[in-house]
């Protein structure tokens, strides 16, 4: 996160100019306020919220690693659109921290882990995913055509 930190301006600059932004793996976890993975490091700021390490039974192994389905979250308006065809879909993971926004409404889908994580963002121009979507097949792929179709 110490090596992107210096990009904070580029990354401003871009949402302030309505481009939208896609963030995926790390690239959600710094729009964040911080990160447990580099505690002394203020994250972008643009969410309220953390990127905390995930605290779970010996069962689940860290990082979290492999497939998984995903939710949507119908229960909010925030881009959904760009995961529309995703629902109950298997996803690629590796990640060993998730995210916790203050606000919840930018949530737009969660996988189950150890329990209900939020695992993709929405708000305006900006998304940001957990899962890898071009390691994640069609679904993955129709995710980052979708995205790449709302770029002028």
């Amino acid at each position: 996160m110490k090596n992107l930190v210096k990009y904070k301006d580029v990354v401003y600059n871009h949402i302030d100019d309505d481009k939208p932004l896609l963030g995926i793996c790390l690239g959600l976890h710094m729009l964040f306020s911080s990160s447990q993975e580099s505690p002394d490091i203020k994250g972008l700021d643009i969410f309220n919220g953390s990127a905390k390490k995930f605290n779970l039974p010996p069962e689940y192994k860290i990082p979290h690693m492999g497939w998984n389905t995903i939710e949507v979250n119908d229960t909010t308006s925030n881009n959904t659109t760009l995961l529309s065809e995703a629902d109950n879909n298997y996803m690629y993971f590796v990640h060993s921290y998730y995210i916790d926004p203050e606000d919840k409404n930018i949530i737009t889908a969660y996988t189950d882990y150890g329990g209900k994580i939020p695992v993709a963002i929405g708000k305006n121009n900006i998304h940001a995913l957990q899962f890898h979507p071009e390691k994640s097949g069609k679904a993955g792929l129709n995710i980052l055509r979708k995205f790449i179709n709302t770029i002028d």
